[in-house]
């Protein structure tokens, strides 16, 4: 091993690095005196740089030469630089720049620069610290991989660390702080690991990944940014474990457009936004998560994004606990909700929730429900409302299984106009109001309810309500156990009455019917012992004034607003099924299928046996050709028929219904399959439950599960399964209950050119764009080119079709120096993609 090379700076110290170097061996050590050396130096072969013995990296400073472009050290080789620091003072902003080998930096302090890594290089640096860049502090590109441990990056002019390209980044015990824009930024497919790392007083974003970068983070904090904690965009993957978000202007941590998100053991505090936010298509996965004092929801969905939370918990929200609105899904499994001002879950539009387990208490509103699809609240607890347990909002129809609700500040469950909503085996005690309160026009399905303690009626059915109440108990109810408003019709069978002064008050013109109902300690009794129709006449009148709706003759705040839309006729929903463009043999197959409902639909009101009939169907055909369009129809058409009670459709596939373990499956199934009950259960890709050679999977317990509910609910709900021809055909042979509940097929056919063109075409009109016939004669040679695999996404196809051109007219008008109205939404042949 060679001497030593004892480096001095002399009086300038201009170039003395550089010369050692040029003089050096490979493998040879630098040792620098104290001293500032003026260098634009390359280190492309292996040595080493490192402060002299008892030199302070302070005071051994590195700095740009006055009017070079380029970087301050340049290093394309395995080199070792320690305890020294590196100034780009008035230069380009680059300090160090690798291009190339595995160096490796120690206890050094960068300033005024970045460090930039490109092509394949494998920079390490530990204990350093990086302040004063100009833009960006650490910068990863192409193929490098950068290791920052112990690091402090500080007082950035734009971004903390950046990567961009393929590169990757890894960063351990090290922290981002003062940066004027965003503290770790990914693009393209970029790539980090960060472990036990901090992001302090970022002004804008403190982590912000796009594109089809990934992200995993680890027991790391992000305190006080100026936007949002954590965002991902684009496809994006992000990883988060046991980190901790606090003081963000924005929400805490939010994924949007496509991303993709697992979140677990996170807490996210103080926040000025929502506390954890999915939306666009995003998919977010939280398990043992927190949120406390978010300025706005603590989880949100919206759009189409998808948010699920395992045992996560919310404290104190000036708004909701969990939130979806959109087309979102919501699915909840465990956890908490304390202290919303709003509601503990709150649901609009036309999203949709699986939510089991979860305690909510201490809020205005326990559950919200104000969407158009039915939605599942199973095992739910709600306790100390200030209104009610759970509101049912106008056409809302959610499924309540098995909740429990106490100490409601009004109703224990309010179900208002239009509402078919479902509450099985629930119980509710001690609500300051009504146990139940129906509203006029509702008609909710009540099986196994027992109501105990209520501040009013037990069960309270407003003028012109509805509803069936199937075994349902009421005990201890301040004002008469039931109360039956004007002209309401409800049914209670075999319910049971005791513990109250007073069992029944009738509105005028009430008709209720009561089959096989009992009083147990009943004071004055009115309810009769069998099976008739009651009206207010044989009744006592007086017992209605003493019934009440919790202080209020009309819907709560903040009801949903019912479809103020007419009812559709049968003709009208087979006249939208022909303006569908192609599908000529399903369109005979559909309208020959209604023709047959009419015909059972008339022959039993008639007093005639229907016919043998199976509504069950299996939708064979690629890709975008349909299939999804005509079951939302055909649900519709059968609930105009009075064969569903709805018609609403539940999508599926293998993911919804198999569990990951013994156990799992049949109470998935089971949920899916309840909240499609009234309407049509679709299921895609319905081959993907016996995947070829695997019998013994847990998708056969999904299809035995699904089989049974079939035939235990064969008049209440439809099922449609889809994929492949081929594949279908060996679905529906691997169950013989399958084959016998599946005995029609629709086949989707693959579109044509012509009809493809018209696709697009009709999207132009959508979209206000415009087709020239040029262009259509491209669009039809170019659709009779493409090769129609498997893979081919027909309707699918010609939208991204549509997209393509858009884009490619966008680049063609960006070009033009002359632009004419007609050059904004003509759509030309030159706009055709390939």
């Amino acid at each position: 091993m060679t001497d030593p090379i004892r480096v001095s700076a002399g009086r300038r110290g201009d170039g003395a690095i550089e010369a050692a170097v040029r003089a050096a061996e490979p493998g040879a050590v630098l040792v620098l005196e104290a001293g500032e050396y003026r260098e634009a130096l390359v280190l492309d072969r292996p040595l080493s740089i490192a402060a002299a013995a008892g030199v302070r990296a302070e005071q051994i400073v590195i700095k740009a030469v006055p009017g070079s472009d380029g970087a301050v050290l340049t290093v394309a080789a395995d080199v070792r630089v320690w305890g020294v620091t590196i100034d780009a003072g008035d230069g380009t902003g680059v300090a160090v720049s690798v291009t190339a080998g595995a160096p490796e930096f120690g206890r050094c302090a960068v300033v005024r620069g970045r460090i930039e890594a490109s092509s394949e290089a494998t920079p390490s640096f530990r204990e350093c610290t990086l302040s004063q860049s100009p833009a960006v502090g650490v910068l990863a590109a192409d193929r490098s991989q950068v290791t920052l441990e112990r690091c402090q990056i500080r007082d950035s002019g734009g971004l903390g660390v950046a990567g961009v390209d393929d590169a990757e980044l890894r960063i351990t015990d090290s922290g981002v702080t003062a940066s004027a824009g965003i503290g770790l930024r990914l693009l393209g497919n970029a790539a980090a690991q960060v472990t036990n790392s901090t992001f302090e007083q970022v002004a804008e974003a403190a982590v912000q990944i796009e594109g089809a970068s990934r992200l995993t983070m680890s027991a790391s904090r992000v305190i006080g940014t100026g936007r949002t904690g954590v965002f991902a965009g684009g496809t994006a993957m992000l990883e988060l474990n046991d980190c901790e978000v606090t003081d963000a202007t924005g929400s805490g941590i939010a994924c949007r457009q496509q991303a993709r998100g697992s979140v677990s053991g996170t807490t996210v505090r103080d926040v000025g936004g929502n506390g954890i936010i999915a939306g666009g298509d995003a998919e977010l996965a939280l398990a043992g998560c927190r949120v406390e004092r978010s300025a706005f929801s603590a989880y949100h969905a919206d759009d189409r994004a998808s948010l699920s939370a395992e045992d996560c918990h919310v404290q104190d929200t000036p708004e909701h606990g969990f939130r979806a609105t959109g087309r979102a899904s919501l699915r909840i499994e465990g956890g908490t909700v304390t202290g919303a001002a709003m509601s503990g879950i709150h649901m609009d539009g036309a999203s949709d929730a699986e939510v089991s387990r979860c305690e909510i208490s201490s809020t205005r509103v326990g559950v919200a429900v104000q969407t158009r699809r039915r939605p599942l609240f199973r095992l739910v607890s709600v306790t100390d409302t200030e209104r009610a347990g759970f509101e049912i909002g106008k056409g809302s129809n959610p499924i309540l299984s098995s909740c429990h609700i106490t100490d409601a500040g009004s109703a224990g469950v309010y179900v208002d106009t239009g509402s078919s909503a479902r509450i099985e085996d629930c119980e509710i005690s001690d609500p300051a109001g009504s146990g139940v309160v129906v509203w006029e026009g509702a008609s909710p399905t009540v099986t196994g309810l027992k109501v105990s303690g209520s501040g009013k009626n037990g069960i309270y059915v407003k003028d012109g309500g509805h509803g069936l109440f199937d075994r349902c108990t009421v005990s201890a109810s301040e004002f008469p156990a039931l109360h039956v408003g004007s002209e309401a019709d409800p049914v209670f069978r075999a319910c049971r009455i005791r513990d109250v002064n007073e069992d029944l008050a009738l509105g005028e013109d009430a008709r209720p019917v009561f089959e096989d109902c009992v009083t147990e300690n009943v004071k004055i009794s009115t309810l009769p012992v069998s099976g008739v129709v009651v009206t207010a006449s044989s009744s006592s009148s007086s017992s209605a004034s003493s019934s009440s709706v919790d202080g209020a003759d009309s819907s709560p705040e903040g009801g949903a607003e019912g479809d103020t839309t007419g009812p559709e006729t049968v003709d009208e929903l087979l006249a939208e099924l022909d303006a569908l463009i192609g599908l000529a043999r399903v369109k005979q197959d559909v309208a020959a299928l209604v023709n047959l409902m009419r015909m059972v639909k008339r022959r039993t009101e008639a007093g005639l046996a229907p016919p043998p009939l199976s509504r069950h169907l299996v939708f064979a055909g690629n890709p975008g050709t349909g299939k999804t369009t005509i079951a939302r129809l055909y649900g519709r058409i059968l609930a105009f028929l009075g064969m569903l009670e709805s018609g609403h459709l539940v999508e599926a596939d293998r993911g919804a219904l198999v569990g990951e373990y013994v156990g799992h499956t049949a109470p998935k199934t089971t949920a899916v399959f309840r909240r499609a009950l009234g309407g049509v259960l679709f299921i895609d890709e319905a081959y993907a439950l016996v995947p070829a050679g695997m019998s013994n999977d847990f998708g056969q317990e999904a299809i035995a599960t699904l089989v049974k509910l079939m035939e235990d609910h064969r008049d209440d709900v439809v099922v449609i399964v889809a994929g492949y021809p081929e594949d279908m055909n060996r679905f529906v042979s691997v169950n013989p209950g399958l084959a016998s509940r599946f005995s029609r097929t629709l086949n989707f056919e693959d579109y044509t050119p012509d009809e493809l063109v018209e696709i697009v075409e009709h999207q132009t009109k959508t979209h206000q764009y415009e087709l020239t016939l040029a262009a259509k004669a491209a669009l039809a040679a170019y659709f009779s080119t493409v090769q129609k695999g498997a893979g081919f996404g027909n309707g699918r196809a010609a939208r991204q079709v549509f997209q393509q051109m858009t884009e490619l007219h966008a680049q063609r008008v960006a070009g033009m120096t002359d632009v004419s109205p007609e050059d904004l939404f003509h759509l030309r042949a030159e706009d055709v993609p390939g």
